[in-house]
């Protein structure tokens, strides 16, 4: 049952660029200041590996959220890159490189802040597809569910053989597979099959680029998900009230995969 798609400001850590996007410098920051997109951007391109680690510190010892600087003024930044190789400003290589840099300070500024999980918390595997290129999106993806008192797995790269055995011996309530723009249908179709199969009852939930309409086309609807959202809400809120049965925080929930 493939039941909704919602698009927002939300699902800007799937990497969709939103209504909000288009007036990101003037609203998400904490002054409201474009500089924050604008020098971190260059920092990430810089020569001077150690440039954007410099700056990000000087962000947090004026009293930035750590949060802050990896839910909303990173994804920023990796979207600005990605438009200057879209326009031929820079080469894919200071891309790849600007990129790595901002996954690493994603991963810094999550260990900065930890959050502490509820007492059976959802349990969550977060699934970027063998192959897929966006690494960053899918960090911050998970750190954002954590912040939001989810148990989140993170597994990159992995293949679905791997994926189903995870789920074989771990119990959780819902997997999340962010998919990039150019994925396999097939691909995507064989993957949830496989999901499936592996534990009946976990909820699968579908989200990112790949998924470009206000509403899943007749085909997005075959792929195999419950679910389709790119609204980050929407899928914390799935992931919490289709709990698995066998957690004592919920009643047994109606699921018919």
């Amino acid at each position: 049952m493939t039941d909704r798609h919602t698009d927002d400001s939300e699902g800007a850590p799937w990497g969709r660029r939103s209504r909000a996007d288009a007036s990101y410098e003037q609203t998400a920051t904490p002054a409201g200041h474009p500089s924050y997109v604008r020098d971190l951007t260059a920092a990430a391109k810089s020569r001077d590996a150690a440039a954007l680690r410099k700056l990000i510190d000087s962000y947090l010892a004026d009293g930035i959220l750590p949060h802050l600087i990896s839910e909303e003024i990173i994804p920023a930044v990796a979207r600005q890159l990605g438009d200057e190789w879209v326009a031929d400003v820079i080469g894919f290589d200071r891309v790849t490189i600007g990129c790595s840099r901002l996954t690493t300070q994603v991963r810094r500024l999550q260990g900065l802040s930890p959050t502490p999980l509820p007492h059976h918390a959802p349990q969550v595997l977060c699934v970027v597809i063998n192959g897929a290129d966006h690494t960053l999106g899918a960090t911050v993806l998970a750190g954002l569910l954590r912040r939001h008192g989810l148990d989140v797995t993170l597994s990159i790269g992995t293949d679905s053989a791997v994926l189903a055995n995870k789920l074989q011996q771990r119990d959780y309530d819902a997997v999340i597979v962010s998919a990039a723009i150019g994925e396999d249908r097939a691909g995507l179709r064989s993957l949830f099959k496989s999901l499936r199969e592996a534990r009946h009852n976990v909820t699968l939930i579908a989200g990112g680029p790949f998924f470009t309409g206000d509403t899943p086309s007749a085909a997005e609807r075959t792929l195999g998900a419950d679910y389709i959202t790119n609204n980050i809400h929407e899928a914390i809120r799935l992931c919490e009230t289709n709990t698995n049965p066998l957690h004592p925080k919920t009643q047994n929930r109606d699921h018919t995969p």
